[in-house]
C-alpha cells in the first residue's frame, strides 16, 4: 500500500573484483560442468542399479545424489551469480533460493555419508561381516540427512525494501533473524559443520581406508600359500 514504511535494503550485490572470472567460471563454465556430472552419474546409476550387491546399491544411491549435487550446482550457485547481473530473474527467484540452498546442503551431505557407508560396507566384506548394512541403511541415513539439514529453511528470506541508489523497491534475499543468532551461527555452523561435513568424514574415511589395505596385505600372503 501507500503508507507501506518499508526499510533501506540491506543486503544488496556488492561489486566484486573478480566479477569477470566469476561471471565465465560459474555463469558460462559451472554449467557445462555441471551437465556433464549429471549425464555420467545417470549412467553410473544404470549400471550400479543393475546389480545386487549392497556396495552396488550404495553406490547406485551415491550416483543419485551426486545427480542432485550437479542440479543444485545449477539452480543455487549459478542462479545465485546470474541474478547479480539480471534484475528480472534476481526479483523471481530470490524467493526460490531460501528452499533450494537447503536441496542443495540435503545432496552434499547425503553424498559425503553415502561415501562413509560404502566404505564401511567395504570394510564389513573384508573382516566377512557382510550383511550388517543393508540398502535399508540407505534409507536410514535419507532421514537423518533430512532431519539435519531441515533448520536450514530458515535461513533467508525475500525481504520487501527500497534501493538507496535509486529509490526503487524490490525484494531482496537477506538472512533471517534466525540465521544471524550468535547460538545458531556458533554450534550450528559451527562445530556442527566442522565435525559432521568435515573431520568425522575424514576420519572414518581414513580410518577405514588403512584398515582395509592392512588387512587386503595381511591376507594377500595366506591367500598365496594356500593357492
Amino acid at each position: 500500500s501507500s503508507g507501506e514504511d518499508l526499510g533501506v535494503c540491506e543486503c544488496l550485490h556488492s561489486v566484486h573484483p573478480f566479477a569477470s572470472f566469476n561471471l565465465y567460471a560459474i555463469v558460462v563454465f559451472l554449467p557445462f560442468m555441471s551437465c556433464l556430472g549429471i549425464c555420467f552419474n545417470i549412467l553410473n546409476y544404470k549400471v550400479y542399479s543393475q546389480r545386487r550387491s549392497t556396495a552396488s546399491a550404495y553406490l547406485a544411491a551415491l550416483a543419485c545424489s551426486d545427480v542432485g549435487v550437479c542440479l543444485c550446482g545449477i539452480f543455487v550457485i549459478w542462479a545465485d551469480s546470474t541474478r547479480a547481473h539480471i534484475f528480472s530473474f534476481d526479483q523471481y527467484y530470490v524467493f526460490i533460493l531460501p528452499y533450494a540452498i537447503p536441496f542443495g546442503n540435503f545432496f552434499q551431505t547425503l553424498s559425503v555419508y553415502i561415501t562413509v557407508l560404502a566404505a564401511i560396507d567395504c570394510f564389513l566384506t573384508v573382516i566377512r561381516m557382510s550383511g550388517v548394512l543393508t540398502p535399508r541403511s540407505i534409507r536410514i541415513l535419507i532421514i537423518a540427512v533430512i532431519l539435519y539439514n531441515l533448520v536450514t529453511l530458515w535461513e533467508l528470506e525475500a525481504v520487501k525494501c527500497t534501493n538507496p541508489y535509486n529509490n526503487v523497491t524490490m525484494y531482496n534475499l537477506c538472512p533471517t533473524e534466525f540465521r544471524v543468532d550468535p547460538f545458531y551461527i556458533t554450534w550450528y555452523k559451527g562445530y556442527f559443520y566442522t565435525i559432521f561435513m568435515a573431520f568425522l568424514p575424514f576420519i572414518l574415511l581414513s580410518v577405514l581406508t588403512v584398515l582395509i589395505l592392512i588387512l587386503l596385505r595381511r591376507r594377500r600372503p595366506s591367500a598365496l600359500l594356500n593357492a
